[in-house]
């Protein structure tokens, strides 16, 4: 809300309906909130950046060498953080399968490929294998 100097009634928006009076811009009446809301933003704005600088992969002081190893000790550790050997292969074909018989309304496309990775064809949430249709 906007406090109109000339007929001192409060609006929202570009104008007061009033009088017509157009403000230089949007500040809101209570100062102390905006000062508040203005400090929030400014902190966690620091707070963004000092996250972003910690968790750099490289600086513009290295060189182009260190930068390449930097690079390749990340992707070295993004690889060897991912578990795939752990995940069976059709996990998510028999999560989707178990949603299905539960009734929960799946995607066209997820019926198809699931079902095809099964070897299994579902209907009327039924799931028989693909040939006893």
């Amino acid at each position: 809300m906007i406090e109109c100097p000339d007929c001192q009634t409060l609006f929202k928006g570009v104008k007061c309906h009033n009088c017509g009076y157009i403000p230089k811009s949007n500040t809101p009446v209570n100062q102390v909130e905006y000062r508040e809301r203005m400090r929030k933003v400014a902190e966690l704005t620091q707070q963004a950046r000092d996250w972003l600088n910690h968790h750099r992969i490289t600086t513009p002081e290295m060189s182009k060498p260190e930068r390449m190893k930097a690079c390749a000790d990340y992707r070295k550790k993004v690889k060897t953080s991912m578990r795939l050997s752990e995940v069976e292969p059709k996990a998510w074909a028999n999560s989707l399968k178990s949603d299905y018989l539960d009734g929960v309304q799946l995607h066209i496309v997820q019926i198809e490929n699931a079902s095809a990775a099964l070897g299994e064809v579902w209907k009327d949430g039924h799931c028989l294998p693909r040939g006893a249709e």
